[in-house]
C-alpha cells in the first residue's frame, strides 16, 4: 500500500500535480471557504458547509464527498452532509466500524488514509472493507480525520467512482487544510448547539420549578405525568421512569411512568438487591448506571443483565438524586427500538428533574396531611358541637352546666330544679351526702341567675372556729375583740348584688343562727362592734350534708332558720343512685389528671369500668376523683389499672344513729390510716374531706384515738 502521507509515492509519472494556476485558485477556494465560515450565525453553518462540499467536488472533479461525524459511542459514522456529481448516488446514512474497520480504525487514529488505487494497494487484511467498497464501485478514495484540539469528530471521504485519480501530496496537504476548515465550522456549530440545548432544558427546568410552585395540590400528579412526556419527548427516548426508595418494601418501586406510543413493557417494577443487586448498589451508593449495550453490564451483573433483556430494553441511563441531602429515589430513562448512548450531561439534568418533581410530590404529601388533619378537627369539632347540642336538648336548659357531668334521669331532674329556680333569686338549700357536687349545682345556679355579672361568694361553716364565724360572715370594726386591728369587711357585704354560699350549714354555731335569719329575711345587719345597720341585697344558697329536720328535732338547728332556707330544696343524688354516670365521670377524670400528670392512658379495661360500676361508693364522686387521680398516677402503660377501697362490712342494726353510721366508719378509716390525718395517704384524703372538716367531725362525734397502756 502506497499511503500518500504516511510514504512517498515511489514513482511520479501518474501524479499530475496541479497547474500554477490551478493551485492558486484552490488556494483562492480554500480562502474564500475559510472567510464564510468568519463571524457566520451557528444556524447558517450547514449551507455553507455544503456549498463547500459541493466547490471541492466541482473543483476537483471527484464523484462524491461525504461529512461524517462519529455517535457517542464512537462505534458509528454518521453522514452530517455530502455533495454527490450527476448521476452519482447519496452516501449512507451512517457506517458502523464493523462494515469498514481497517478505515475506522485509520480514521479513529486520526491518519490520512489516501488510495489512488483501492483494488490494488487497500491491504488484505482489510477483507471487509473491500467487500463494501466492491459494492458501491469506488476506485479511489481519501478518508481524512476532522481532527481540532486533539479531538477526532469525524471525517471527510473523498470518494472516485467513474474513474481512478490521482493523489499528489500536495494535494492531499491541501484537502488536510480544508477538512481543518470544515471541522472548526462543525466544532463551533456543535458547541452552540450544546448551548442551545443547555438553554433549552434550562428554560424548561425554569418553567417546570414555576408550574409546580402555582399548582393546587389535587393536580400534582397529572402536572407530574405531562411533564414526564414532555421530557421524554424531548429527549427522544422510549420510556421515562420515576422511582422512589420506600424501606418498607427494600427497594425502588415506580411511582411515575411515561411509555413512547407503541412501547410496550413493565409500568411496575421493583429494583431490589435479589432482582438488580448490581443496579441496586449503584444507585444506593449514589452512583448512576449508564448502559449502552447490554454487554457493557460487569460480569458481576448475570442478574441485572438478565431482568433488563427480560424487559426488552436495549439502552438506559438512571440517575439518582437527593433532597436536602437526603437520598430520595432516582429517574430512569430508556430505548427499547434502538441502542442509545447517553451522554454525561444528562446525569446532572435528570438529578435535577427528580428533584423538583421530589419537591412537588412532598408539598403534596404535606398538603394533604394538613387537609387531613383539619378534616379531622372539622369533624371532632362537629361531633363535640352536636353531643352539647344533644344534651342541651335532653336536660331541656337554656344554660350549659359544663361542669356537671352525667346524663342520668336523676341528674337530669336536679338540672331541670336548677333553672326552674335560677333567675328567681329565691333562697335555695342544697342538700346530698358528702362528696356529691352540691358546690358545682351552686355554681350553676350562680352561673344562670341575673347576678353572674357579679363574682360567688362563699363561706364553709365548717373549717372555722364559732368566735371567727361571726366576723367573716357579718364583719368587724377596728378594736371590736381582741386581735381586730383593722377593720373588716364581711361576706355579707362582700355579696351585695351577688350570691352568697354558705356551705356546711349544718354546722353553723346555733347562736349565730338569729342574725343569719334576720339577714336573709330582711337584708340587714350590723358588724361587730358597730351599731350602723347595713342593708345588702343578697341571695343565700346554703347546702349541708345533714338532716337538718332531725337536727331541729334534736335542737341543734333552729326550726325558723330551717324554713326560712327550704324555700325551695335541691337534693343531690348520689353517685350509686346515678351509676349510669361513671363511664362518663371516668374518662372525664381519667383525661383531666392524664393531661396534669403527663401521662397518656389510652384504654379503660372492661374489668376495670365493671368494677367501678359494681362499687358503692360512699364517698360518692370525690371519692371517685380521688381513686382515679391515684390510678392514673400507679398505671404503668397506657391502660388503666385500679384498685378500689375494701371497706370492712358494718353490721346493720336498726337501732345505729346516723351519727353512729359515721362515727364507725370514721374511726374504720382512721384505724387503716394509722390514725394519719392529712397527707397523701391521711383518712381525711380517702374520705374525700379536707383536714379541718374530719377533725371537726371528729370533735363532733367524740371520736379519739384510744392509746394502749
Amino acid at each position: 500500500m502506497k499511503n500518500k502521507v504516511d510514504q512517498s509515492r515511489e514513482s511520479s509519472n501518474q501524479a499530475l500535480p496541479l497547474s500554477s494556476n490551478d493551485h492558486e485558485k484552490f488556494q483562492q477556494l480554500l480562502f474564500n471557504l475559510s472567510a464564510k465560515f468568519i463571524n457566520l450565525p451557528a444556524d447558517n453553518i450547514d449551507g455553507e458547509i455544503e456549498d463547500g462540499l459541493k466547490l471541492l467536488g466541482e473543483f476537483l472533479s471527484i464523484d462524491r464527498l461525504t461529512l461524517a461525524i462519529f455517535d457517542e459511542s464512537r462505534s458509528m459514522l454518521v453522514t452530517s452532509h455530502y455533495y454527490t456529481a450527476p448521476g452519482i448516488t447519496r452516501p449512507s446514512a451512517y457506517i458502523v466500524n464493523t462494515v469498514i474497520p481497517w478505515f475506522f480504525q485509520q480514521i479513529s487514529n486520526g491518519k490520512v488514509a489516501a488510495l489512488e488505487d483501492i483494488a490494488d494497494e487497500l491491504p488484505k487484511i482489510a477483507v471487509k472493507d473491500m467487500e463494501y467498497i466492491k459494492t458501491y464501485g469506488i476506485k479511489s478514495a481519501i478518508a481524512i480525520p476532522l481532527v481540532l484540539d486533539q479531538t477526532n469528530l469525524g471525517c471527510l471521504f473523498f470518494s472516485s467512482i467513474k474513474k481512478m485519480l490521482r493523489l499528489p501530496e500536495e494535494l492531499i496537504k491541501q484537502l488536510v487544510i480544508a477538512c481543518d476548515i470544515l471541522a472548526r465550522a462543525l466544532w463551533r456549530k456543535k458547541t452552540w448547539e450544546q448551548i442551545k440545548k443547555r438553554r433549552k432544558f434550562d428554560q424548561f427546568l425554569s418553567e417546570m420549578s414555576s408550574a409546580f410552585i402555582y399548582t393546587p395540590s389535587i393536580n400534582i400528579e397529572d402536572q407530574i405525568n405531562a411533564y414526564l412526556k414532555k421530557f421524554g419527548t424531548y429527549l427522544d427516548v422510549d420510556f421515562f421512569y420515576m422511582r422512589r426508595l420506600q424501606k418498607d418494601k427494600g427497594g425502588y418501586g415506580i411511582i411515575y411512568h411515561w411509555l413512547k406510543e407503541g412501547i410496550n413493557i413493565p409500568k411496575k417494577l421493583w429494583i431490589t438487591p435479589k432482582n438488580a443487586p448490581w443496579i441496586f448498589n449503584n444507585l444506593h451508593n449514589n452512583k448512576p448506571c449508564n448502559i449502552y449495550l447490554l454487554d457493557d453490564f460487569p460480569k458481576v451483573a448475570a442478574k441485572d443483565k438478565a431482568m433488563v433483556d427480560k424487559m426488552g430494553i436495549k439502552s438506559f441511563l438512571t440517575v439518582p438524586f437527593k433532597r436536602m441531602d437526603e437520598f430520595e429515589g432516582t429517574i430512569a430513562i430508556g430505548t427499547v427500538v434502538n441502542s442509545r448512548k447517553f451522554s454525561n450531561d444528562l446525569i446532572f439534568q435528570l438529578q435535577l428533574i427528580g428533584e423538583v418533581f421530589s419537591s412537588a410530590i412532598l408539598r403534596r404529601q404535606a398538603e394533604r396531611k394538613l387537609q387531613k388533619a383539619l378534616t379531622q378537627i372539622k369533624q371532632l369539632k362537629e361531633q363535640v358541637e352536636a353531643e352539647c347540642s344533644y344534651l342541651r336538648e335532653e336536660i331541656k336548659l337554656t344554660h350549659n352546666f359544663n361542669e356537671i357531668i352525667g346524663n342520668s334521669d336523676t341528674l337530669k331532674h336536679t338540672l331541670f330544679k336548677v333553672e326552674q329556680v335560677a333567675k328567681t333569686g329565691a333562697t335555695v338549700i342544697i342538700l346530698g351526702e358528702t362528696g356529691t357536687g352540691k358546690e358545682l349545682i351552686v355554681r350553676a345556679i350562680h352561673h344562670a341567675s341575673n347576678r353572674k355579672g357579679r363574682p360567688l361568694i362563699k363561706l364553709n361553716c365548717a373549717t372555722l372556729p364559732a368566735n371567727l364565724i361571726e366576723s367573716e360572715l357579718f364583719g368587724h370594726i377596728k378594736g371590736a375583740f381582741s386581735g381586730a386591728h383593722a377593720t373588716r369587711t364581711g361576706r355579707f357585704e362582700l355579696a351585695d348584688k351577688a350570691t352568697l354560699f354558705l356551705d356546711e350549714i349544718g354546722e353553723l354555731p346555733i347562736e349565730l343562727q338569729p342574725k343569719l335569719l334576720r339577714v336573709i329575711q330582711e337584708g340587714e345587719f350590723e358588724k361587730i362592734g358597730s351599731s350602723q345597720t347595713i342593708k345588702s341585697d343578697v341571695r343565700v344558697i346554703a347546702a349541708t350534708n345533714r338532716d337538718l329536720e332531725k337536727e331541729v328535732k334534736a335542737g341543734r338547728f333552729r326550726k325558723d332558720l330551717w324554713f326560712r332556707l327550704n324555700v325551695f330544696p335541691i337534693t343531690v343524688p348520689p353517685l350509686r343512685e346515678r351509676k349510669e354516670d361513671i363511664h362518663l365521670l371516668v374518662n372525664f377524670f381519667v383525661n383531666k389528671f392524664s393531661k396534669k400528670i403527663g401521662k397518656q392512658i389510652k384504654s379503660i379495661p372492661k374489668r376495670v369500668m365493671n368494677a367501678l360500676n359494681n362499687y358503692d361508693w360512699p364517698g360518692n364522686i370525690r371519692e371517685l376523683e380521688n381513686i382515679l387521680e391515684r390510678s392514673v398516677i400507679t398505671s404503668r402503660n397506657y391502660s388503666l389499672n385500679i384498685e378500689l377501697p375494701r371497706i370492712k362490712e358494718m353490721p346493720f342494726e336498726s337501732n345505729y344513729t346516723l351519727d353512729e353510721m359515721e362515727r364507725r366508719y370514721i374511726r374504720d378509716i382512721l384505724d387503716k390510716s394509722n390514725w394519719t390525718i392529712e397527707g397523701g395517704r391521711g383518712a381525711s384524703k380517702k374520705l374525700g374531706l379536707k383536714p379541718s372538716t374530719l377533725r371537726n367531725r371528729m370533735k363532733k362525734l367524740g371520736i379519739t384515738r384510744n392509746v394502749a397502756t
